[in-house]
């Protein structure tokens, strides 16, 4: 490239650099424009958005405790009658040692070869559905027969 061309280039960067400025700087799109709150509002009704203070959506939001009342006290005796009808079962658990580049599917054939699980396609597809397969933490974790796939998938990504 000559010294030429070189000038050139540089002189077209300056003159349109120039033009972007006169133009930016002559309309007015510099300065400052503010909404207010009324402004604000207005517009969002205008598009059929529900506008409220903050606590109104708080109070909205909030349950009536008069009811979980009731439907505490109606499901505890139920409840009471369910545990005592279960017999109780032994529960086993099991120090479960996740490895470097160990697949979803070795851990829940570990699980179900020591009875901490009752099918281990059953937790692979759990493990699968819920995208918790890549994010397995290699460590040592003590598991227990009695404890959900939830929580075997919370205790082995956490």
């Amino acid at each position: 490239m000559s010294n030429a061309t070189l000038r050139a280039f540089a002189a077209g960067i300056i003159f349109s650099t120039a033009l972007i400025a006169g133009f930016y700087y002559g309309n007015d799109l510099h300065q400052n424009r503010t909404i207010t709150a009324m402004d604000a509002k207005k517009m969002l009704e205008e598009q059929n958005y529900i506008v409220m203070k903050e606590t109104d959506a708080i109070n909205k939001a909030e349950p009536t405790p008069e009811k979980e009342v009731k439907q505490e006290t109606i499901e505890a005796p139920n409840n009471i009658a369910k545990k005592q009808e279960q017999p109780k079962q032994d529960v086993k658990t099991y120090t479960l040692q996740v490895k470097y580049k160990m697949t979803v599917k070795e851990i829940a054939e570990t699980l179900a070869t020591e009875k901490i699980i009752d099918d281990a396609a059953k937790f692979q597809n759990y493990m699968n559905k819920n995208g918790l397969t890549r994010r397995v933490q290699v460590d040592e974790f003590v598991v227990a027969s009695d404890m959900s796939y939830e929580e075997l998938g919370h205790l082995l990504t956490h």
